[in-house]
């Protein structure tokens, strides 16, 4: 089957093994939607300041969008969308958009406007027709979405995929997992490439119809699938809570369904046809805690509040091994409450109970202890708890 290829380099990597298993028809990387389908702005090799044959290439077909054509006039009937490279620096000149890298090679450069991820995604809504009318000559989409990558990149590029999925139906996902620990999706080992391309043969595999796959997420107290089958298909859709089945869903043609999770357990999902024709299969299994983000998260580190909310400090100081406070270290030159005091650059990110976030950890750390875990207590009665306990600690602190 011959495809086309708008990604990144990590979909570059994955067409470098020989388990890829699609022969390419056209394939451009390292270029957003918007440059692609923007208007040209005609160079000629010589413009361009590079002997670099593969920088030089990039550039030049993002300036004169030769290969919008090739792709306009493809006969593929398969395109597979990895959207990292919208991440790139894009920029605008003469009402047409370009990476910041293209820009930066010309002999003279020009002024130009750097956009920032937001205004990528408000103009690629002002060119959202023009994306649609190109995307909708495709038989098949097979989109590929990262897992991992900063807040701010993921809501940007959450938000392009959800527009994309929401216009076509006719669309597979694959999402992918993490890379090993200290690798990213560019430099991850052999094994991680040759994973992801075992999963996508099987979108073409010759019992296609006769798998239930789908893509699945736990994000935050959603637990959802999405199948990959485009084809019309009745489901059911059950949820198992700590190995019994807990709720199901009347049958359906949609091929999303999500479950808001509100206890405590381990919880997966069932993916049934009613015609049978296909066997259940089970998600994997995930566990949740609605008050687990914190409280089961490693914690060296912790934000000093202003002296209104130090309590909240001080109840953490309690319940946590601290290193270090993040604060003014000449404020408090011998720590606080026997807490080395020390500034945020010394200290780890990913580690850290911020302000923001310590009347949430006190709140959940209360009512977990009071109510044994039991997350089944009605909010309002939560908030009874907390109140109780929170009375009970201050006056304690108050008498000592």
């Amino acid at each position: 089957m011959k495809v086309d290829i708008i990604g990144s380099a990590l979909v570059k990597k994955l067409t470098e093994f020989k388990n890829f298993p699609y022969k390419i028809n056209n394939f451009v990387s390292g270029q957003s939607l918007l440059s692609l389908i923007s208007a040209p702005h005609p160079v000629d090799m010589v413009d361009l300041e590079t002997d670099d044959i593969h920088i030089i290439s990039t550039a030049y077909r993002d300036f004169n969008k030769s290969q919008f054509n090739a792709f306009r006039t493809s006969e593929s009937e398969v395109l597979i969308l990895d959207l990292l490279s919208e991440l790139n620096t894009v920029c605008r000149f003469n009402q047409g958009y370009f990476n910041e890298t293209s820009m930066e090679l010309l002999r003279d450069v020009p002024d130009y406007t750097n956009l920032s991820h937001i205004q990528k995604f408000r103009a690629l809504q002002d060119n959202q027709r023009e994306v649609f009318n190109f995307l909708d000559q495709y038989e098949r989409l097979i989109i590929i979405k990262p897992d991992i990558v900063d807040d701010i990149e993921a809501d940007f590029l959450n938000a392009l995929y959800g527009m994309i999925q929401e216009e076509f139906h006719n669309h597979l996902v694959l999402t992918l997992p993490a890379p090993p620990e200290g690798k990213d999706y560019f430099n991850a080992p052999i094994e991680y490439y040759d994973s992801v391309n075992f999963n996508l043969k099987k979108f073409t595999s010759d019992n296609y119809h006769d798998q239930m796959l789908f893509d699945e997420k736990l994000e935050d107290d959603e637990l959802s699938v999405f199948i990959n089958h485009i084809e019309p298909r009745e489901y059911v859709y059950e949820l198992y809570k700590d190995g019994q089945s807990w709720k199901m869903s009347d049958p359906t043609t949609s091929r999303f369904y999500k479950f808001n999770l509100k206890e405590k357990g381990r919880y997966r999902i069932r993916v049934n046809l009613t015609d049978e024709s296909v066997n259940p299969r089970f998600t994997q299994t995930y566990k949740f805690n609605p008050f687990s983000s914190l409280g089961e998260r490693k914690i060296n580190f912790a934000e000093m509040p202003p002296a209104y909310d130090q309590w909240l400090l001080d109840y953490v100081l309690e319940h946590e091994a601290i290193e270090a406070i993040i604060g003014n270290p000449f404020r408090f030159p011998d720590g606080y409450h026997g807490v080395p005091v020390i500034q945020s650059t010394e200290a780890s990110d990913d580690l850290t109970l911020h302000q923001a976030e310590l009347f949430e950890y006190v709140f959940n750390r209360m009512v977990d202890e009071q109510s044994g875990n039991d997350s089944s207590v009605p909010k309002p009665e939560k908030k009874q708890v907390f109140l109780q306990t929170l009375e009970k600690y201050l006056s304690n602190n108050k008498e000592s």
